[in-house]
């Protein structure tokens, strides 16, 4: 698994690991408690005859150093490994360098201050030289280290829904020249990438996860369309921020992307414009909203005349994928983990897509949509019955959105479906649609 690493925030976990053991034992240690003083132990090293605050200087800058590595392998390693809250995670790692200190490091310091030119090594000096109470502050100290790196090191992506950064497609300089682009002539194979921009919130949309953020396309969006130039690429994948540029009704801020798409229209790729993708502005909620329609609608034709030379969108993309996460596996935006939200989801969803395409015709007569979805495919595991009904009817589901923006119908298991969940209805206004052939 791949993973993205804070290591900024890691790095201030660490500090404030060691600030923070060195804190609630330094006291103590005042006080005359014998307990573990590893700032000083460390501090000695270098200054073993030196002032107080030479010694806890360093010593502390030492601790510091090596709370930051620690909790750079925190991230790496452990962070979210355990479905269990932050501070508990940092605990339980927090025995992991407890150990190394009790039985290796310990004894190593121990060994190296031994004022002899040799040492004979025996069973009794490879052992912790430190007294229970020692032990004691020792652990404690990592304890408290522990729950501070895993308080602090949360969510190594994204930024709150109420605090939005500010971005902008920020003009940079070009380091190599591009010719003019030569328009594809209609007809001929697409050959296309795309850049991921997945925009969907958690934590019961409190924190967003912005894909172009995290990969700083928002900065570097110039680059990456050279590198499409290189690929040879002819069409593009890119979805402007919905939740960046939609700020209200009739409110778009559309300077965050007129400098990139004005590129994108002089130089290409051409783009497939993605103008829905996994997420929504914090003022829309989430897809169990019945409004959305209405509004994306908006957006979407706004944006068609805002940029009336764009032909190719994706309305919404992966509707499937998108109210599945949102709605029926409780992982993004409303987190809901039921069959009825999964559905007003999906419905939602699929009138959002068809109030676009709309919206987008109305603009743009000849548009043409690339609707994506995922291309999955569920095996059953055994010939039991129950088992392969089930794999039938999410064989079917994946379906569900495409067959309601196509006016397809559905099967007797899904269509059985809609009807206990009273869908029947608004399932027959999708068929009697007359949706866009193209």
């Amino acid at each position: 698994m791949l993973r993205v690493v804070a290591l900024r925030k890691a790095a201030v976990a660490g500090i404030a690991g060691a600030f923070a053991w060195e804190a609630a034992l330094r006291g103590p240690i005042a006080a005359g408690l014998p307990t573990f003083d590893i700032v000083t132990t460390l501090g000695s090293f270098a200054f073993p005859d030196g002032p107080p605050a030479a010694v806890w200087l360093t010593g502390m800058t030492v601790h510091a150093v090596v709370g930051v590595c620690w909790a750079n392998f925190y991230a790496h390693f452990v962070w979210a490994r355990l479905n269990l809250p932050p501070p508990v995670q940092g605990l339980l790692f927090s025995l992991l360098p407890a150990a190394l200190a009790l039985f290796i490091i310990s004894p190593q310091i121990h060994l190296a201050q031994i004022a002899q030119p040799q040492v004979q090594l025996t069973a009794e000096l490879l052992r912790t030289p430190l007294t229970p109470a020692q032990i004691g502050g020792l652990l404690l100290g990592h304890a408290i280290f522990g729950l501070c790196v895993g308080a602090i090191y949360t969510r190594p992506v994204g930024y709150s829904t109420k605090r939005p950064p500010h971005l902008g497609c920020r003009p940079q300089p070009r380091r190599t020249a591009l010719s003019p682009r030569r328009r594809r002539q209609a007809g001929g194979f697409i050959f296309a990438t795309g850049i991921e921009c997945s925009y969907p919130t958690i934590e019961h949309g409190r924190w967003r996860h912005d894909q172009m953020a995290s990969t700083r396309h928002y900065e570097r969006w110039r680059d990456d369309f050279e590198l499409c130039h290189q690929l040879g690429v002819t069409h593009l994948r890119y979805g402007p921020p919905l939740h960046l540029i939609f700020q209200g009704p009739g409110r778009y801020d559309w300077e965050l992307i007129d400098e990139a798409m004005a590129v994108l229209e002089r130089e290409g790729p051409e783009p497939i414009v993605d103008l829905c993708h996994f997420g929504l502005p914090a003022w829309l909620g989430n897809f169990q909203n019945p409004d959305i329609a209405d509004f994306l609608g908006e957006y979407a034709g706004a944006f068609a005349r805002r940029y009336p030379w764009v032909r190719f969108y994706t309305p919404v993309n992966e509707m499937y994928v998108c109210a599945r996460k949102s709605a029926l596996d409780g992982v993004w935006n409303e987190q809901r983990s039921d069959e009825e939200s999964f559905l007003t989801a999906v419905f939602n969803i699929a009138g959002a897509s068809a109030a676009m395409t709309g919206a987008i015709l109305a603009a743009r007569p000849d548009a043409v949509f690339v609707n994506s979805e995922s291309s999955e495919f569920c095996q059953p595991c055994c010939p039991d019955p129950e088992i392969r009904k089930q794999a039938e009817l999410e064989n079917q589901r994946r379906f569900l959105p495409l067959d309601l923006i196509y006016a397809h119908e559905v099967d007797d298991r899904m269509l059985a479906l809609l009807r206990d969940h009273r869908r029947e209805e608004d399932y027959r206004r999708f068929l009697g649609r007359d949706f866009p052939k193209r």
